[in-house]
């Protein structure tokens, strides 16, 4: 039996992420996707049935009040997840190494958390308890 797609997001994945095969959260009640692109600075998410556009978050912009961000370079998402649906969240980790925590409804940011470590994170998860 051949399977034909639905609907396809054509030019939607940045197209400098080196890892492809991270590119794509669920959240927890698997309404919706989200993925960082069409740009590297954009997260965009999306209802996962449709594929239809709900959200769209600029991380270089998600500063919480006086930034302590101080590059001259523009910020990146490199990774994004979802929490547990319970706690609402998405967890953005960016290229300056910011972790950003942002409500997944809204993409309000509700904090950072900076130079988490020397190098790149490799990996991101959130365990079902949410810590």
């Amino acid at each position: 039996q051949t399977l034909k797609p639905m609907r396809v997001l054509a030019n939607t994945i940045a197209k400098n992420l080196s890892r492809l095969t991270d590119c794509l959260a669920l959240s927890g009640d698997g309404k919706h996707a989200a993925f960082v692109g069409p740009s590297p600075q954009l997260v965009t998410a999306v209802d996962a049935l449709t594929l239809d556009e709900v959200l769209h978050v600029d991380i270089s912009n998600a500063l919480p009040g006086p930034s302590i961000h101080k590059s001259d370079s523009l910020d990146s998402a490199v990774y994004v997840v979802y929490s547990p649906y319970k706690l609402g969240h998405m967890l953005v980790y960016t290229s300056e190494k910011r972790l950003l925590r942002l409500v997944a409804s809204t993409g309000q940011l509700i904090s950072e958390v900076s130079s988490l470590h020397k190098g790149l994170c490799t990996a991101l998860s959130v365990c079902s308890g949410g810590r």
